[in-house]
């Protein structure tokens, strides 16, 4: 791979100790074990001179090789890169000097905030006179542009069909394996993503998955009527800009919400806060929130519901084990009165 190595940031492997959720039960160490440790590598920044981008890979000539660890989250097979073969032949639109960033997983927001975004950060706020190449199917998602806009980056869309030749292109690795995050990097997201303070602090609020097209809670109502009776505020994230999503948890101290991409929003909270994550029953997979609050250094709960259609697992609506969920909320919030 013809990477030229220069004076370029970099982020030190460690190992990630993970804390315990706060009202950890015992019989529930196998949910959580697998993520209790984790290696997370180094990663670096590179500069790759004459990249050509066909189909959101890199090619790079001198090599003749596709750099598809850049720009994938997995290895493409064989076959998916003779494929890109032809389109290195199309004509060609020229960039002087650009940022790779993203993969094929950006499209999620909880992928695009945890994966794509740090890898410009860990840039160090450098190469602004860099454009950020996307893809042109992310420009229909707001938060792309939002985000961007507030990291003070200049990007273009490229459709699927066009071929970019980049004179020099800065591509950071993915600073951990999915779904993990480098501490470095996560943590700095909330202060250098900044929007105007919140004018409301120790706000605890509640985030509803209703206007989502899946894994919705049967019988939220219910659980509504007690948060409400117990001062949170209820909030979809739908109804709001990216800054103010940010802006409204910069102001959150309790934060609950079902499994989902909401929960991502945490990155905007200060340190030391509480979540509180609804779980299908067991789950031993889906740790990313769990592993998550532990990088940013929050207060992690958690409940453990069941699934309304089993067979269809984690797009399955979700019915709230009522009983197990508010005693959560109690530990949550015994927490906070003597704190």
């Amino acid at each position: 791979m013809n990477l030229k190595e220069t004076s370029l940031p970099a982020l030190p492997s460690y190992y990630s100790k993970r804390s315990l959720p706060q009202n950890f039960k015992k019989d529930d160490r196998e949910l959580f074990e697998k993520e209790f440790e984790r290696y997370i590598q180094a990663s670096k920044a590179h500069v790759l001179e004459a990249a050509v981008i066909v189909d959101e890979t890199i090619w790079d000539w001198k090599t003749f090789s596709f750099l598809d660890q850049l720009s994938h989250p997995s290895p493409l097979s064989k076959k998916a890169k003779i494929k890109r073969f032809p389109s290195l032949l199309k004509p060609s639109r020229f960039v002087e000097k650009a940022i790779w960033m993203t993969d094929t997983w950006a499209h999620n927001y909880f992928h695009w905030m945890t994966e794509s975004i740090p890898r410009l950060i860990a840039l160090e706020g450098d190469y602004k006179d860099h454009k950020v190449v996307l893809p042109k199917r992310l420009e229909n998602f707001n938060y792309v542009s939002d985000s961007l806009n507030l990291l003070g980056y200049d990007h273009l869309f490229f459709s699927k069909d066009q071929k970019l030749t980049i004179a020099s292109l800065v591509s950071f690795d993915r600073t951990a394996p999915s779904f993990n995050y480098h501490q470095q990097v996560i943590k700095s997201i909330r202060n250098r993503m900044k929007v105007e303070k919140s004018k409301v602090s120790d706000r605890k609020i509640y985030v509803s998955r209703r206007k989502a097209g899946k894994r919705k809670i049967v019988n939220e109502e219910e659980l509504i009527l007690q948060l409400m009776r117990s001062g949170y505020e209820i909030h979809q994230f739908e109804d709001y800009s990216l800054a103010e999503q940010i802006q409204l948890m910069n102001g959150t101290s309790n934060f609950i919400s079902m499994h989902g991409a909401g929960l991502t929003n945490m990155l905007f909270m200060e340190k030391g806060a509480k979540v509180l994550e609804f779980r299908f029953r067991g789950d031993t997979t889906n740790n990313c929130f769990y592993t998550l609050a532990s990088e940013l250094g929050h207060l992690y709960y958690y409940s453990q519901n069941d699934f309304q259609t089993p067979n269809i697992h984690l797009n399955s609506n979700m019915i709230l084990d009522i009983e197990d969920t508010l005693q959560a909320i109690a530990d949550m919030e015994s927490l906070t009165k003597e704190g």
